[in-house]
């Protein structure tokens, strides 16, 4: 079977383990966003902003910025460039044999 996919390339992307290092390290990543608050929503209801989605009647962060995540399942704008910059030009461990940059070089 492998014969048949020689010329096959691919990349992984581990964004699951680069969304921990930002909540991990959120001051490592000062240079795009300030983030202050790493485990809230910036929109959403209940605790943590995160027992339900945004909506119109939801509170609404000041800031988007200083938050990794905008409701309880999406990273706001800011942590989006984040994981997009490390699977255009990362390297191990978040991107992995190559990242997408030079997967489109090929």
């Amino acid at each position: 079977m492998m014969s048949q996919l020689g010329d096959l390339r691919y990349s992984f992307s581990d964004t699951s383990l680069l969304l921990q290092q930002i909540i991990q390290n959120p001051c490592d990543y000062d240079f795009i966003a300030g983030f202050t608050e790493v485990k809230a929503g910036c929109c959403g209801l209940g605790n943590l902003n995160a027992k339900v989605a945004c909506t119109p009647l939801s509170f609404l962060c000041p800031n988007p910025k200083e938050y990794v995540f905008w409701d309880l399942y999406h990273p706001t704008e800011a942590a989006d460039e984040i994981i997009v910059n490390k699977i255009v030009d990362g390297g191990l461990p978040f991107v992995y044999p190559v990242n997408a940059r030079r997967l489109a070089a090929f």
